[in-house]
């Protein structure tokens, strides 16, 4: 069996024609009878990674980076390993435009090797939890998976500091890397400075309180620095760590720890909606404590992560995580506290564009719009998109639809809802992407 790799890197405008994309290459493959042995997507502002494993021949090959060049996709980097003769040949595509090969002489794929560590070993680890030799083993092999999924095709420099970060937990080396590599990329002294949420993406932490460590060691160096760096920097890292709060929702890194996710998500937000909720302790010398935001995300996460759950055979959610969390009551009670609270606009009957901002100037994401439209798809006893089409649709736990069912009926929800309700039992199945005016 060979090992061909295919890894596309492009821009996309939402989650919904990623998915769409994604699953027309897959059933391009399959059609060809071709063994689909792994395939892997990932979604993140408007940056879209596909990666597919699959056995292919040399026309296919080429056959596949030419159904690309029929495709509208920005900011590209295409790479296709195929084995040929036992020689592993390399074809890349980087433009615009899609409208070039550029082929490299046959070689063969070397793996980054990574140093083995075991527990009886020095290793220099933020905590205890570090030193088991089976979270290491686990550790690598996220790794891995992050790494050459996003990362591999960079200069070492770009993420020499990540990967050392990842492994030691150590925030101090980490800032310190962050800042070399910003200064090696050109980035103005006084934009010299970390990034909060970096430091939480790849941290090896395993509790809310080694979480908040590494928060509040970050923005300790801001208080330590802020005559070096402009109050604009860190005004737009207070608002990134911010809008990344939401993301406890549903973490998508790998080798972020899931149970934390599920800790810190309760802790930072609660049990229940609140608008007024602000982070739960306050930070650096200001005592820095701000009124949470993105709530319309949150819902749209929990959506996705309990549609997931009912309604996908294969548990799959967003970006490979399993679903199973979203069985957990926390999850259901927070999104009935949250839906009534929901702008109307979410509930349209209409697609909104990629840029559509509101009279109420609240910015209506297609992905955001998808997530509410597809999670009510399933639990009205139809079939979700992206999944085989069932003539009695599959629901994993029935008797979770039908109490969630019930209880959103039950809430005090403005007119708007129930024309909703009416839009989605006119179209069924295909009410995922139709638009009424």
């Amino acid at each position: 069996m060979s090992e061909d790799t295919l890894s596309l890197y492009f821009d996309c405008a939402s989650k919904a024609d990623v998915d769409e994309f994604h699953t027309e290459i897959e059933e391009l493959l399959l059609a060809k009878d071709e063994e689909l042995w792994t395939s892997q997507l990932r979604f993140k502002d408007k940056q879209t990674i596909i990666t597919l494993g699959v056995d292919l021949e040399s026309e296919l090959a080429e056959e596949l980076l030419r159904y690309l060049i029929k495709k509208e996709l920005r900011n590209v980097y295409a790479e296709l390993y195929f084995d040929t003769a036992g020689e592993t040949q390399f074809l890349a595509i980087r433009n615009d435009s899609l409208k070039e090969f550029k082929r490299r002489p046959p070689r063969k794929k070397v793996k980054t090797p990574t140093k083995k560590k075991t527990a009886a070993a020095k290793v220099s680890v933020a905590y205890p939890h570090m030193l088991d030799p089976a979270w290491q083993k686990q550790r690598e092999k996220d790794w891995d998976e992050m790494f050459y999924a996003s990362m591999s095709h960079e200069p070492k420099y770009y993420w020499k500091h990540i990967k050392d970060y990842y492994f030691d937990g150590d925030v101090h080396k980490f800032i310190k890397g962050r800042i070399t590599y910003l200064k090696k990329a050109g980035i103005q002294p006084q934009r010299l400075a970390p990034s909060i949420k970096c430091a939480i993406q790849y941290s090896p932490c395993k509790t809310t309180d080694q979480l908040t460590g590494v928060v509040k060691t970050v923005l300790e160096w801001f208080d330590q620095n802020k005559a070096d760096i402009s109050k604009e920097k860190l005004v737009n890292e207070k608002k990134y760590f911010l809008d990344s709060l939401p993301l406890f929702s549903c973490w998508v890194e790998h080798g972020f720890d899931q149970e934390l996710t599920d800790e810190a998500f309760l802790w930072i937000y609660g049990d229940r909606y609140d608008p007024k909720r602000t982070f739960p302790i306050p930070l650096g010398n200001d005592a820095w404590q701000p009124v949470l935001n993105g709530y319309e995300e949150i819902c749209a996460r929990i959506l996705q992560g309990i549609r997931n759950y009912l309604f996908n055979p294969e548990l799959i959610s967003e970006n490979g995580l399993s679903a199973l969390r979203y069985q957990k009551q926390e999850y259901a009670k927070y999104l009935i506290s949250l839906l009534p609270h929901m702008d109307s606009d979410f509930f349209s009957k209409v697609v909104f564009g990629d840029s559509y901002v509101n009279e109420r100037g609240l910015s209506i994401r297609p992905w955001l719009q998808y997530a509410f439209r597809s999670f009510f798809i399933g639990l009205l006893g139809y079939n979700v998109p992206h999944v085989p089409k069932l003539e009695t649709p599959y629901c994993r736990d029935p008797e979770m639809a039908d109490s969630l069912k019930k209880q959103i009926f039950a809430l005090d929800m403005p007119e708007y809802f129930d024309s909703f309700i009416e839009f989605i039992h006119k179209h069924g199945d295909d009410a995922y992407e139709y638009s009424e005016r």
